[in-house]
Formats: structure tokens, C-alpha cells, sequence
């Protein structure tokens, strides 16, 4: 019984042993490679109006270029455990792969069959939409980047409106109307009276110069007077969109 034991144990070391070596023999023999990922279509941060070169969405093909030639099928994990399979291209070490369904920004793993070769990509972006990086959680109002643009640009053209009918000689610094000398007529610091005294595609036109600022404005805007372009006056007289009242 003895002799049994001692030859069971020799036998599972030995197979232990052997186990270990082809393991060993295995992670010794992956070599590991230089990988550079290119989106032909590149996602761009509309926040500085450059693109990102480490960023994509679900559905973008890449272009995998490596420092040498994998071998056979060409696995490519991406974070959140989505994978996908690189197709070689005719150019030397040139794979596509196509960013699956489930991906999640973080480390793009590659390895080949064995794997006799492996590769990485530190901090892969995967964006929900091409030009918005960050989605406002459900439940909350997603004020985005353009949005932000278009209230500026309503900003710019109430400005514009404001210095085409601003009266000069009524705007006296600390001088209220009713503290103003007795006139034929009331001074107020705006054109009250016109018929020009509404917003003018000419209004429109200045706040895209850079008399208001550099950016000008985001998007062209043609007036008419049933879009909303600009802002509300305070007393409304303008809101009718046919009359000045």
C-alpha cells in the first residue's frame, strides 16, 4: 500500500511538473508586439474641434497596424469584454476589425492562435455617438456642447439688436429717465418708435462678425421673422411676428 502511494505521488508530480512546463513554455514563447490603431473615420471633440486618434463607436472599422505578422485567427478584446475577429488586409501587418456591440472604453487586448503573439492598447475611448464625448445619466437634462453654442449665438444677435437701437445721446451714465432734463418729448434709451425697432436681418448679419466675438456665430441663420432668433424684449412689444405693437 505503501509502494502504491509513493508511486501515485510520483506520478502526479510528474504530471504537475509537466503541466507547469508546458505552461511556462507557452507564455515564453508568445512574443509580444507593437500595435497601432487608426479610425479612418475619427470621432472629434467638439469642445476644441479636433479629432481623437484613440476613439471610436460600436460599428467604426479600424485599422490595426503591428510591429510583425500575427499568425492565423486574430482576436481582438476590447474593454468590457467584447471581442471581435481581425480581417488581414493586403498591406504587411495591416488587420481591420470592426468595434462590437457591448464595447466599453479601456484596454484593447490582441493575440493570435496559441497565442504565439499578443498586443495591447492602453485607454481605447468608445464614444456613444461620434461628436458628443460625454452622455448626460438618464433622468437628467443633457445640455450639450452645441446647445450651449446656440444659446451664444441668440446671446450675440440680441446684442447686435440691442447697439443697432441703442439711442446715443440717452444713455447717460447713472442718469435715470425721470431724473433727465425736461424735453419736448420722452428720452428713452432704446428706439421705441421706429418701424425698425424689431430685430433686422441686419442684426442678424453683425453678430456673425467678429465685433462680437471671435468664434461669430455657430451655424448660419437666415432671418425671417418667424424664427426665434435673438432674445425677448421686456416689454414684448416685439414678439408679434407680423406687427411691430
Amino acid at each position: 500500500m505503501f509502494k502504491f502511494k509513493k508511486v501515485l505521488s510520483t506520478v502526479t508530480a510528474a504530471a504537475l511538473a509537466l503541466t507547469l512546463a508546458n505552461l511556462t513554455s507557452t507564455a515564453a514563447s508568445a512574443a509580444v508586439l507593437t500595435v497601432t490603431l487608426t479610425n479612418p473615420t475619427p470621432v472629434s471633440d467638439t469642445t476644441t474641434g479636433t479629432s481623437v486618434p484613440l476613439a471610436g463607436v460600436v460599428g467604426d472599422t479600424l485599422t490595426m497596424v503591428s510591429s510583425a505578422a500575427f499568425s492565423g485567427t486574430v482576436s481582438v478584446n476590447f474593454g468590457g469584454g467584447a471581442s471581435a475577429t481581425a480581417t488581414p488586409q493586403v498591406a504587411a501587418n495591416t488587420y481591420s476589425v470592426v468595434i462590437p456591440a457591448g464595447a466599453l472604453t479601456g484596454t484593447v487586448s490582441i493575440a493570435d492562435v496559441g497565442p504565439t503573439n499578443t498586443a495591447t492598447v492602453a485607454g481605447y475611448q468608445i464614444w456613444a455617438s461620434r461628436s458628443e464625448p460625454y452622455v448626460m445619466p438618464s433622468g437628467h437634462l443633457n445640455v450639450t456642447y452645441g446647445d450651449l453654442q446656440r444659446i451664444l449665438d441668440q446671446i450675440k444677435i440680441g446684442e447686435a439688436h440691442r447697439d443697432r437701437t441703442r439711442v446715443a445721446n440717452a444713455t447717460t451714465t447713472g442718469q435715470f429717465l425721470n431724473q433727465r432734463a425736461a424735453a419736448a418729448s420722452p428720452i428713452f434709451p432704446y428706439d421705441v418708435t421706429s418701424t425698425t425697432r424689431c430685430l433686422t436681418a441686419a442684426d442678424v448679419a453683425a453678430a456673425a462678425t467678429a465685433t462680437y466675438g471671435a468664434t461669430l456665430l455657430s451655424d448660419r441663420y437666415t432671418y425671417s421673422n418667424l424664427n426665434p432668433w435673438g432674445v425677448r424684449q421686456v416689454d414684448g412689444q416685439c414678439n408679434n411676428i407680423t406687427t411691430v405693437q
